[in-house]
């Protein structure tokens, strides 16, 4: 049939869309369909993962500049195809997405923690509504969170706690918060609620900062953290 072509792979009848082109065949047409050739790439990509990135790594620095831009162009004019592609990937395979996630941020903590800071400049406005809205659906769970806190700092008290000592830190917070219209808030040096470390409510262990940089601090950072560093995701 003049419609149709034997794969020499899988030995089937297919229509002559199935084959994709290859001008060192007859017809213009490669020998195997593409289903089978997408299995031979898939299993040669795996058996020569090494050489396959050796070979990506040195055609990139090859390239330079010029590959990076024309990246560049190619994902924002697909930006939303490749955006919904990824969250079906991730829907699709949630737990091994998860995992594998995790595991490079143990590996990359420090270009992670650039990449987080990049994106939240970048979305500073948008991720300010989306933090709202969630609260706003969420309120038993920040309620939740704020007893936590509130049992957990009234735990970490001392006895030798200087209660007037620490108000000065919460007072100048909120001068400077208004001087200079920049939230500012009253941080635990060493975080009072941490899977590592755990820090007391006195005036020993309070700084004021910016809300943006308390929070981006989280409960995952204090002085002379050590080789801890390695190992928090």
């Amino acid at each position: 049939m003049a419609d149709a072509k034997i794969c020499t792979k899988c030995e089937e009848s297919l229509p002559l869309s199935a084959f994709g082109k290859h001008s060192g065949f007859a017809g213009g047409l490669n020998s195997r369909c593409k289903k089978c050739c997408a299995i031979y790439v898939a299993q040669w990509s795996a058996d020569n993962a090494a050489r396959r990135a050796a070979t990506n790594k040195a055609w990139r620095e090859r390239s330079g500049e010029a590959t990076k831009a024309v990246a560049k162009v190619w994902y924002e004019a697909n930006k939303e195809q490749k955006l919904a592609k990824r969250r079906e990937r991730y829907r699709a395979n949630k737990d091994a997405e998860t995992k594998k996630n995790a595991e490079w941020r143990a590996a990359n903590l420090k270009r992670a923690l650039e990449n987080a800071r990049a994106y939240g400049e970048a979305n500073k406005d948008r991720l300010l509504i989306t933090a709202a809205q969630w609260r706003e659906r969420n309120k038993h769970k920040m309620n939740a969170t704020v007893a936590r806190r509130r049992a957990a700092k009234f735990l970490a008290v001392p006895s030798w706690a200087d209660n007037k000592k620490m108000a000065v830190f919460y007072r100048e917070a909120l001068r400077i918060t208004v001087e200079t219209g920049v939230p500012h808030e009253v941080d635990h040096i060493v975080p009072l609620q941490s899977p590592y470390v755990c820090g007391l409510h006195c005036q020993n262990n309070l700084q004021v900062g910016t809300m943006t940089a308390n929070r981006r601090k989280g409960n995952r950072r204090w002085p002379d953290m050590g080789s801890l560093a390695d190992i928090i995701p």
